[in-house]
Formats: C-alpha cells, structure tokens, sequence
C-alpha cells in the first residue's frame, strides 16, 4: 500500500487507487488527468449519480470542453431543468430538505464562478479521459433525491437552523474557508478536523452527507472490484470522504 501527500491517494495492491481531491481547485484538472494517465486503469469510478453525471455529460456534448471559460447562464439553465426533474414528486418536506441540498450546491457554485472554475472540475476531467481513452466509467454516490429523502425525516427545526446558518455565511467566509482548503489540499489532519467539527455541531445531518455515503461508496468501490474480477479501479471521491472510504475498505481487506 502507498500513499502520496498532494493530493490524498492511496493505492491498494495496484489494483484499485483512490484519490481525495477538492471540487473547486485549478490545479486538480491536472493533477487528475496526471494520475490517470500514470495509473492507466480499467474502470474509472466517480462520486457521482446519473443526475450529476448527466450535467457533465451536458457540458461536455454541448460544446463546453474548457471547464476554465464555461457559459455560467447556460449551465444554470440546464441545472434549473434537472431541479424541475428531481422534485417533480416531491412532498413539503423533501422540498424542503431540497432547498438545503441547493443552498450547499450554491455556496460552491458561486465559489467556482469566482474562481472561473467548473465545480467538479476533477470529474469533468475523469469522464473526458475516459470517453477518450474508451474506460468505462461507475458512478458509486446515491441520488440527489435519496440524499434528500433522508434529509427530509430530520427535525425541521434542525433543519432550518442550519439552512440560516448556511444563508448566513458571508462571501468574505466562505472565500477564507476556501482558500483554507486549497492551502490544505492533501492535509488529512486538517480535512479530519474539518469533519469532527461538522460532525459535533450537526450530527444528524453528517451522518447523511457523510458517514451513509460513506458507507455506501466503500460497498460500491468494492463490489465493482469483485465484479470485474480486481481489475484496476481509479476512484476519485471529495477529500471529505477520504478517511470514511479508506477506513470502510482496509476492513474488507484485512
């Protein structure tokens, strides 16, 4: 097993490589691209559902091959349509729990604008590689409408404060604790503590942003290794998943 500092890998008996890397960062395009070109796997598995991946997909076949000069008011218009999609059947409170669900898609959003960057700029790059390099591509995350289901059962109390909270955040914040995140790209340590926080302050909602998606991530990863008979597997998760994914993964190859 190896592990490199910038950003979070690890590599397990080199047959499956699983990359931490931040949604919002310029630099991940190449870095990306660099480690699957070096790693050269059989399958390239994302933290992506059909809902996200077929946004991407959008942008790649509507012309949009440059994630640092996209068109922001078509991507939003193709985004409001998918939205329109997803809620169709939903009740109050999953409507609700929805508003959440966008709010954090927002504050990321309006960071990679911006930054002039696309949000998921690392899976843009994965799914162009490997539409170029014909590496069929798994998506291992839940839906945005089983996330929201979840959601929906908390508290609505619960849930309104953290919306405010959220709604409250000033630019200036979130730009420090963005720019936190770049200078920490690759820190374990730092992105664990960033976890434990948000843990302590909303633990019904971490358990399941986090530690379901975890856990259902790990099932998948491993699944699909079996499936395909351990061939290379190149995963690329959010670095807040990293420490969940590995630790979930050690066990089942212990």
């Amino acid at each position: 097993m190896s592990q490199s500092k910038l950003p979070m890998k690890i590599i397990f008996n080199d047959k499956l490589c699983i990359l931490g890397t931040s949604h919002i960062y310029e630099k991940m395009e190449i870095i990306v691209h660099d480690e699957l070109v070096k790693f050269n796997p059989d399958l390239v598995l994302l933290e992506l559902d059909s809902e996200r991946y077929e946004l991407i997909t959008f942008l790649i076949e509507s012309g949009f091959d440059d994630p640092f000069n996209l068109d922001y008011k078509a991507l939003a218009a193709r985004i409001s349509e998918l939205d329109d999609e997803i809620v169709d059947d939903f009740d109050d409170s999953e409507l609700f729990a929805y508003d959440i669900m966008n709010e954090i898609h927002d504050i990321q959003q309006n960071l990679g604008e911006r930054e002039k960057l696309l949000l998921g700029i690392e899976f843009f790059t994965a799914i162009c590689y490997a539409r170029e390099h014909n590496k069929p591509v798994e998506l291992i995350d839940f839906s945005i409408s089983e996330i929201t289901n979840e959601i929906a059962k908390i508290d609505p109390s619960k849930l309104e404060s953290f919306l405010n909270e959220l709604k409250n955040t000033s630019i200036t914040e979130l730009q420090e604790e963005y720019q936190d995140l770049v200078d920490n790209i690759g820190n374990q340590e730092h992105i664990s503590k960033i976890r434990d926080e948000f843990k302590q302050e909303n633990p019904e909602i971490y358990e399941i942003l986090i530690e379901n998606r975890d856990a259902n991530m790990s099932n998948r990863i491993w699944d699909v290794y079996e499936k395909s008979g351990h061939k290379k597997l190149f995963v690329i998760i959010g670095a807040g998943h990293f420490d969940g994914i590995i630790d979930n993964l050690q066990g089942k190859y212990s």
